[in-house]
């Protein structure tokens, strides 16, 4: 099966999680690793942070970089997961997030 390279393809975040389950994404590995969902327009991802840094100072705007992949329907087999970096705001709850492979 042929994988499709998506580097450079950026998304924009409308709807993500709040600053709670941001953190526990990272921290909260018991039993199996923590998943946070990004929803963009017209698609959603499941994402695995594995790293977070503040970027402003403010305690609401988040640099972050992990491996996603887009949510599918239940009978459909799950996509692999690719890198990605990004952009998040706890407050709005929107950012937006770059393939890196």
């Amino acid at each position: 099966m042929a994988t499709t390279k998506i580097t450079g393809n950026v998304t924009n975040i409308t709807s993500g999680p709040s600053k709670m389950d941001l953190m526990l994404s990272l921290f909260d590995h018991k039993p199996v690793r923590r998943h946070v969902i990004l929803r963009g327009k017209h698609e959603s991802y499941s994402v695995l942070i594995d790293s977070i840094s503040i970027e402003d100072g403010s305690g609401e705007s988040w640099l972050f970089a992990g491996q996603a992949r887009r949510t599918v329907g239940f009978f459909t087999p799950n996509p692999p997961y690719h890198k990605v970096s990004g952009h998040y705001r706890t407050d709005t709850r929107k950012g937006h997030m770059e393939f890196l492979d």
